[in-house]
């Protein structure tokens, strides 16, 4: 019933449903942005400092996320040396989110004649993953051996 080779809907309800998980990743995108603005902002304003790892906690040592959020509100604003500083990926995710959020919002303002074929978006979307997983591994790798 409606169904292409790759196994998705092709009716009005697999369409329905991309357009739903855009404006979900549109809202979580948007979201993201302004946390990390918010917490560099209030760090600017009263010197305060968001540091809860659990696994810095656990472990002992910073995990390969830690930092994310003060790197990426400080590329977004363009403080590119602080950003490096919190950590080195800040400002790849950074131009990531943004192209992230520019991309989705003219998806969902223009419907399909903008946006790739949805497997090629998913595959996009998971490559970018696995990509931005091996970068933070390897840089926190990195990390730990220069501070050890």
């Amino acid at each position: 019933m409606g169904s292409r080779k790759g196994g998705l809907g092709s009716d009005a309800a697999g369409v329905d449903g991309q357009l739903r998980w855009r404006k979900r990743m549109l809202m979580v995108l948007m979201s993201f942005v302004c946390i990390s603005l918010a917490v560099i902002r209030l760090a600017g304003w009263h010197g305060w400092e968001f540091n809860r790892c659990l696994f810095r906690a656990v472990i002992g040592v910073d995990c390969p996320a830690c930092g994310v959020t003060h790197s990426v509100g400080y590329a977004l604003v363009g403080n590119l040396r602080q950003s490096c500083s919190h950590n080195p990926v800040g400002p790849l995710l950074a131009f990531l989110l943004l192209a992230g959020l520019a991309y989705m919002g003219l998806a969902v303002l223009f419907g399909k004649g903008l946006s790739i074929s949805w497997n090629r978006e998913c595959a996009y979307a998971k490559a970018v993953d696995a990509g931005i997983a091996v970068i933070l591994v390897t840089i926190w790798g990195l990390r730990m051996c220069l501070h050890q």
